[in-house]
């Protein structure tokens, strides 16, 4: 992040690609400002069917220093070209639909006072939470919002329950990975360093989908014991997981790209066996830094034992770091 604004069109991939590269690449601890900027149409259309649309999602970031003038000045300049080239093509923005919102830490927060943005003439609102591929991201990505699917695992879980003694475990289990384990995975590398209340709702709604799936009620048997059983690792160890298999990709494959670059090898002063495979881990004072993956994805990988940071494959990388994790947690 130098100061510059950037831009970016994702036409029928629904930003995909965009996402992963602001959030877990390039996200600082300094402040972070994206606009989002819709074109006009049925706004459950873009949500919903933006991979099948012609229609256009644009995500503009760029980071806020003093003056706050000129960086807004930049993004007035950028989305001014956008609005050019939406007009060539017989298009038009629609303010309605487009939200600006602001990131930094909670200090940084409280000295703001704006409301809302003019940007090529419209006012465009300031949002505490913006919505991004189905993460709702609050001011501080605290994450206290998008932590809300719990109450979409508790509706799936309720009609589990109902037809669980109509179905095998090996069934109810396979239920309960795909309709509930793909929700508490979902993006969960952003989890780390999050707030010990919020996986503790995760971690609960685990409990009770491990409770149903082996038909056993809430006094019977401790949940964790059930874990095991089903050999589901606890919510945070899967954010664990999620961001060592993300650093071995990076390391070792070299894929994707905007995750590489943010990953420095660590170089000791003398040669250590135990040194080797490290890498540098950014210093960082601030709890909205911390979770960048330049700085979370070394602390998680440094942590693992040399023979699974010199793994060759990545389905060894990730068995064993399976099994490390599970002896770990169930010791």
């Amino acid at each position: 992040m130098d100061g510059r604004t950037y831009g970016r069109t994702d036409e029928r991939t629904g930003g995909r690609t965009f996402f992963p590269s602001i959030l877990l690449g390039r996200l600082s601890e300094v402040d972070l400002i994206i606009i989002i900027v819709r074109s006009a149409g049925d706004a459950t259309f873009i949500f919903t069917q933006l991979a099948q649309s012609d229609l256009i999602d644009i995500q503009i970031f760029t980071r806020m220093t003093v003056p706050f003038a000129t960086a807004f000045d930049s993004l007035q300049g950028c989305v001014e070209s956008w609005q050019y080239w939406f007009w060539d093509n017989g298009l038009l923005l629609d303010p309605n639909k487009s939200a600006v919102a602001y990131f930094g830490t909670s200090r940084r927060l409280q000295c703001t006072t704006w409301s809302s943005a003019m940007l090529t003439g419209s006012s465009i609102r300031i949002s505490d939470n913006l919505q991004i591929l189905g993460v709702t991201l609050d001011s501080t990505l605290s994450l206290d919002p998008h932590i809300n699917i719990v109450k979409n695992c508790n509706y799936h879980l309720q009609a589990l329950r109902h037809i669980r003694p109509s179905i095998t475990k090996e069934v109810a289990n396979t239920m309960a990975c795909d309709i509930i384990g793909s929700r508490l995975d979902y993006c969960n590398s952003m989890f780390y360093k999050m707030s010990v209340k919020n996986f503790n709702k995760l971690q609960r709604i685990q409990n009770r989908a491990a409770r149903i799936v082996c038909g056993v009620g809430r006094r019977q048997q401790n949940a964790q014991q059930l874990c095991h059983n089903l050999h589901w690792l606890p919510v945070y160890s899967r954010t664990d997981y999620k961001l060592a298999t993300l650093c071995f990709k990076s390391h070792v494959m070299r894929q994707p790209d905007y995750l590489t670059v943010t990953l420095d090898r660590y170089e000791p002063s003398r040669f250590l066996r135990s040194s080797t495979h490290l890498f540098s881990v950014p210093f960082c004072n601030t709890v909205l830094g911390k979770h960048r993956f330049s700085v979370a994805a070394p602390l998680v990988w440094n942590s693992l034992p040399l023979d699974l940071r010199t793994a060759n494959s990545l389905p060894v990388f990730k068995n064993n770091l399976k099994t490390f994790l599970f002896r770990r947690d169930f010791k």
